[in-house]
């Protein structure tokens, strides 16, 4: 298949303020939506993948599609326009992000608080025996708020060795007891590292189309780029 952008439409364009400034046909990306919209809309066509340390779209496109140049339909399922920001980066590149966005490296970076949590773990219990747990996370400040008086204090804050057990709570769902709700509250301290680690495992999971619609996929799309 050609180049993934030859088959957008051009668009008249100019960064000029100037209305005599001459025009420039650039490619229309935006064009792509349409097109976007239908297929990740219809769920038959993909499913979930955990990106392994070190793939590229590239990579992902010549082991589940045959063919290198595919990657645009990595790309494109995702509504990635930037590969590099927007798909996991491996160790390195992580350590380096991190030096040219925030002047730390790695060491300096799991050092150095980002901001801090409240994590409340959930747990019902049934008969004596946890049948479902679930974690929430919160962002807090410095400082807590008396909303009456208006006064801010200065809270005890966690480091990032050392969490601050908030307590636990246990709440009877039922007259009998035999339903609780056991809610267990801690304070985390989240380095800078461990913020953008987690930002970048996040993008671990992405789309992929099933190859048997690779072929139909990429004729729908030439079509729709081309005829408009």
């Amino acid at each position: 298949m050609a180049g993934y952008f030859s088959y957008f439409q051009k668009t008249p364009y100019t960064l000029s303020d100037d209305p005599r400034a001459n025009l420039q046909l650039v490619t229309n990306i935006l064009h792509r939506s349409k097109f976007l919209r239908e297929i990740t809309e219809n769920t038959a066509l993909y499913y979930p993948y955990q990106i392994k340390e070190g793939e590229t779209p590239e990579i992902i496109a010549d082991k589940l599609y045959g063919d290198v140049n595919r990657h645009w339909i990595v790309l494109l399922f995702n509504n990635i326009v930037n590969p590099y920001y927007e798909f996991p980066l491996n160790d390195s590149e992580l350590d380096d992000m991190i030096l040219k966005k925030y002047g730390y490296t790695a060491e300096v970076a799991r050092n150095t608080v980002h901001h801090f949590e409240q994590e409340i773990t959930r747990s019902t219990i049934y008969n004596g025996n946890i049948s479902e747990t679930n974690v929430d996370r919160y962002t807090i400040s410095e400082y807590s708020a008396n909303f009456s008086t208006g006064v801010l204090t200065q809270r005890n804050l966690p480091s990032i060795d050392i969490s601050i057990d908030g307590g636990t709570e246990i709440i009877e769902l039922n007259d009998a007891g035999t339903i609780l709700l056991q809610q267990a509250t801690v304070y985390k301290a989240v380095s800078v590292y461990e913020y953008e680690f987690a930002l970048n495992e996040e993008r671990r999971v992405i789309k992929l189309l099933d190859a048997k619609y690779v072929q139909a996929v990429e004729q729908e799309f030439k079509k729709l780029m081309i005829d408009g």
